[in-house]
């Protein structure tokens, strides 16, 4: 039985704004020790802890917390409407989380989770965060979501971002495929930010002929923070899958530390700059191909033809055995030689525009030799490999190293696993050929003089 006076808070919508007491056990309400909350918002009533039966609200300060109902009485309730869906869509209907298909004419797009917070619902219960399972799950997080597409929710994988690997960039390649041959007009996926840009360079080369966008999106900041990217990025990622005249591989971020506008960068062409930034995904050595202002699309390349009949194929496999070595002033020749033992393939990060020490290209050569593929990119953020000024990347082409332009560190390793993966049996050859070819604008064009100034 609920507390005299009170409205049955379970009754209420998620996202309705209130004023609460709430009364420590053991304390009538005339007494001192009851507690106010302004202007608190109803997230969630679908809990319980030992029998009882628990509300998550969320406060003043951006923080969530889990309270028992039979301890809540309600001052007030400020607005009834659902607050997250009123900013989302102009005089579009409040909808409730059970609401995923309610909309026909609303496109349909299916969001893959592979881990990360921005998928994930914190249980207040334990403290941890789980994956959602379903749309009406999602919904319950991100409720506005309803007012923009039809959604279906596909876990695949719950992979922290550095557990991810080759074999998990396939099974989301496939996950994506089946999502556009069920009828998906674009694929959001869902991944932690550590090596986001990883997984859309290899989506990038694996994916042909698709029929629409496939937005990776992640966040910084879990939801229950007051400072969470979580849900503008999510918010612009559906927007992007639903709305964006793009037939290729993207990364949403925030262009700047607030919220408003985020960048649209090329799958191959991001990278990871900072720890702990909204802003940390930029778009390296090519501008981002367009933004998201609000729930407007601003694209700054030449609009393509979508054919939702358009066959997807996945194209290629990945070699594991590929490396990556930071060359750094006192590495010996034989600590090298150590670690490129056994490795078909490797890309050498050197410095400036693509440098080793002279001792070192000996080595190199030597494992070149016996068949190695050895692509070498430069350590610096911004700028081409060019092996062609001094003297000592003129040894490196004669030692046969293939420079990789502007590629970041990043794509020109999960180029070459993809090259070596596909090319298979067909040898050397081939995989220099698969390497060199722009796949997904890995190459670029030319380096702005600007860029990372």
């Amino acid at each position: 039985m609920g507390l005299p006076g009170a409205r049955k808070i379970s009754d209420l919508n998620p996202g309705t704004r209130l004023n609460i007491k709430v009364k420590p056990r053991d304390l009538p309400y005339d007494r001192s020790g009851v507690v106010q909350f302004r202007n608190v918002i109803l997230m969630d009533t679908s809990s319980s802890v030992k029998g009882e039966k628990v509300i998550t609200l969320k406060l003043e300060n951006g923080y969530n917390v889990m309270l028992d109902e039979e301890r809540i009485r309600i001052d007030g309730v400020l607005d009834d409407e659902n607050i997250f869906d009123s900013e989302i869509r102009d005089g579009g209907p409040a909808r409730t989380p059970s609401s995923v298909d309610s909309d026909e004419e609303l496109p349909p797009i299916t969001i893959i989770s592979t881990g990360g917070t921005i998928a994930s619902r914190v249980d207040y219960t334990t403290g941890a965060v789980h994956p959602v399972k379903d749309g009406s799950e999602i919904l319950s997080i991100y409720p506005s979501m309803a007012n923009l597409c039809r959604l279906d929710v596909r876990t695949v994988m719950n992979e922290l971002s550095e557990d991810m690997s080759p074999r998990e960039w396939v099974v989301i390649a496939r996950a994506v495929k089946k999502a556009f041959k069920d009828g998906a007009r674009g694929v959001v996926v869902t991944h932690g930010t550590d090596t986001m840009h990883f997984t859309s360079s290899a989506l990038s080369f694996l994916l042909r002929d698709l029929p629409g966008p496939v937005v990776l999106v992640g966040s910084q900041r879990s939801s229950d923070r007051p400072s969470s990217d979580a849900f503008i990025n999510l918010e612009h990622a559906v927007i992007t899958a639903s709305r964006a005249v793009l037939d290729r591989v993207v990364i949403i971020s925030h262009e700047g530390p607030s919220d408003g506008t985020s960048i649209i960068i090329s799958g191959t062409r991001a990278r990871k700059m900072h720890t702990s930034r909204r802003d940390a995904i930029r778009s390296i050595d090519s501008p981002p191909i367009g933004r998201v202002v609000g729930k407007r699309i601003e694209l700054d390349i030449p609009p393509v033809r979508l054919d939702p009949a358009r066959k997807i194929s996945i194209v290629g496999r990945f070699d594991r055995t590929v490396d990556m070595i930071f060359i750094h002033p006192g590495i010996s020749q034989e600590g090298l030689d150590s670690m490129l033992k056994g490795k078909k393939g490797v890309v050498i990060v050197g410095s400036g525009l693509g440098h080793v020490g002279k001792r070192l290209i000996k080595v190199l050569k030597k494992h070149i030799d016996r068949g190695m593929i050895c692509v070498i990119s430069s350590a610096c953020i911004h700028g081409r490999v060019d092996l062609n000024v001094y003297s000592s990347g003129r040894n490196l082409i004669g030692a046969g190293v293939i420079p990789s332009g502007t590629m970041t560190p990043e794509t020109a390793l999960v180029k070459l696993m993809w090259a070596m993966g596909t090319a298979g049996s067909e040898g050397k050859d081939r995989i220099i050929s698969l390497f060199k070819e722009d796949i997904a604008g890995e190459w670029g064009s030319s380096t702005p003089f600007s860029e990372g100034l």
